[in-house]
């Protein structure tokens, strides 16, 4: 199953020009890694978005920021694999240069990625869907996620 909550400005880490601070923190244990990508929390819609994690194919975590621009984007990726019936504590912070990914308090190695141009996200009016993808086909989440936290400041 899967939860949508309606769009809210709390919940865009942007002024629709400049990007502010934010961390997004849960716990999850992906219970079948199919090498396929797996939606943790997003927001974005069937068009356009803000920012979204998952479960890559190569069963790595990635958090992608969107550009106001169609077609931009930064994107975050750990370097380590995610195991399957394995806890992690995950906890994204953006300090509006640099996402840094940690897992229990460690930060974790990752590799950073552009497409096109990112200069600050967009602020729509998309919800924020929980274990599963709106835009472009339906990748559920197969797994458990709890105490999803959102906070309007790096968090270290």
């Amino acid at each position: 199953s899967n939860i949508l909550i309606a769009d809210n400005d709390i919940f865009s880490f942007t002024d629709g020009v400049n990007d502010k601070p934010f961390t997004i923190e849960f716990d999850f244990t992906c219970t079948d890694i199919d090498n396929l990508n797996q939606i943790l929390v997003e927001k974005i819609d069937t068009i356009t978005g803000e920012w979204l994690c998952f479960i890559t194919t190569s069963n790595q975590l990635k958090f992608q920021l969107k550009d106001q621009t169609e077609g931009g984007n930064i994107n975050f990726t750990t370097n380590e694999s995610i195991i399957e019936n394995q806890e992690y504590n995950v906890k994204i912070t953006y300090d509006t240069v640099n996402v840094k990914i940690y897992n229990n308090n460690i930060l974790m190695p990752t590799t950073l990625a552009s497409v096109g141009i990112y200069i600050a996200m967009r602020n729509t009016t998309s919800p924020i869907y929980i274990g599963r993808r709106v835009s472009g086909g339906t990748f559920p989440y197969k797994g458990t996620m709890k105490n999803l936290r959102f906070y309007n400041y790096e968090k270290l």
